[in-house]
């Protein structure tokens, strides 16, 4: 005959081990799910080598060729031309080649990440008076609005980073003459942060890709301005390792809006 104390031994054990098969269970989820989003990366890894990177160094191969070929034949000013080509074209291979090797490492890769309290104010003032070539060269104007006392809990590296490319993003997409305007709302544990420009808008279905990494949504950033696609998966990363997130509103013809959230000290300790 069995006890009331042996039955509840037997059905603690029976609960037990369900448990111990229910994180079991949980745990070979959390594999499969992260080999599938490894084959993924893979895969957009491909394209992004096969279209990002291909065309700047396609552009820098055919100029140094037709310098070779025609050096003699060519003045001193064409010459200086085709030397800025590949300068640029150069340029903008490493650039891409840091974007996403700083992308795979945030996404994929250890690293050190520090996440504190930062003031947004002097972090985007500083970003802004280290971009001041690039905004004056196309006179635009940009309106800061972010007020003194608002901040954010996240790696500040990373935060200069999203600003980065976020405001380059606005300044390259914008003409000349443009308004970019930034601010930041405080909510109750995060801060949302709006980027908005005067530039030519996207269509919805530009809207609807911009942030996956994929063949046919690196395309059309990368026929409007080189690079367009790689800056954006990394603010993405970015973001999202930092419990944020980012998305878009635009219109053709009346400019974009790039929004993102990022918590307080408050909700991120409580994450």
């Amino acid at each position: 005959m069995i006890s009331d104390e042996e039955e509840h031994i037997g059905f603690v054990k029976i609960l037990q081990n369900k448990t111990q098969s229910k994180k079991a269970e949980d745990a070979i989820k959390r594999y499969v799910k992260e080999l599938e989003e490894l084959n993924t990366h893979k895969d957009d890894v491909l394209a992004i080598l096969s279209h990002d990177l291909r065309s700047p160094l396609a552009a820098t191969i055919a100029a140094a060729e037709y310098l070779d070929t025609y050096y003699d034949s060519i003045d001193d000013k064409e010459r200086k031309e085709i030397i800025a080509l590949i300068h640029a074209s150069s340029k903008d291979e490493l650039n891409m080649l840091d974007y996403l090797l700083e992308w795979a490492r945030i996404k994929y890769a250890s690293q050190v990440f520090s996440p504190k309290k930062v003031f947004l104010l002097p972090l985007v003032t500083k970003i802004l008076t280290r971009m001041h070539e690039q905004v004056t060269s196309k006179s635009h104007q940009i309106k800061n609005e972010i007020d003194e006392d608002v901040f954010v809990f996240a790696d500040p590296k990373m935060l200069i980073s999203i600003f980065q490319n976020l405001l380059s993003n606005a300044i390259d997409h914008t003409p000349e003459n443009g308004l970019i305007s930034l601010r930041a709302k405080k909510q109750v544990d995060f801060v949302t942060i709006e980027i908005q420009d005067t530039g030519k808008g996207m269509n919805p279905e530009m809207l609807s890709t911009i942030f996956t990494p994929r063949m046919e949504s690196l395309c059309k950033p990368r026929m409007i301005k080189k690079g367009g696609g790689i800056g954006l998966l990394l603010v993405n990363g970015f973001i999202e390792k930092n419990n944020g997130k980012i998305w878009v509103e635009s219109e053709e013809s009346k400019g974009t809006s790039f929004f993102f959230n990022l918590p307080t000290e408050k909700s991120f300790n409580n994450t």
